[in-house]
């Protein structure tokens, strides 16, 4: 994997000085940690999401027009949607 953007993060001292030691003991640095956290958190599709998917379409809900949805939406804001 080629690494070529940078990130600044700013942090209290107390939360740096716990990865360091975190990722001194996985033997890992503490951008290591940062980018797996930001993949497994931010990153990742679950493996059950096409489940998930057909289980939803599976439901057949009931779908209004257009029309009709965004005068309820404009309803219950009251509010215009382009």
């Amino acid at each position: 994997m080629k690494l070529n953007k940078r990130v600044h993060v700013l942090m209290e001292q107390r939360d740096f000085e716990r990865l360091v030691r975190l990722a001194r003991q996985r033997r890992s640095s503490v951008g290591e940690l940062l980018r797996l956290a930001a993949l497994e958190r931010y990153l990742s599709v679950p493996e059950n999401l096409p489940e998930v998917v057909n289980d939803i379409a599976a439901m057949n809900l009931p779908i209004d027009d257009w029309s009709v949805l965004k005068a309820d939406i404009m309803d219950s804001r009251g509010t215009d949607v382009s």
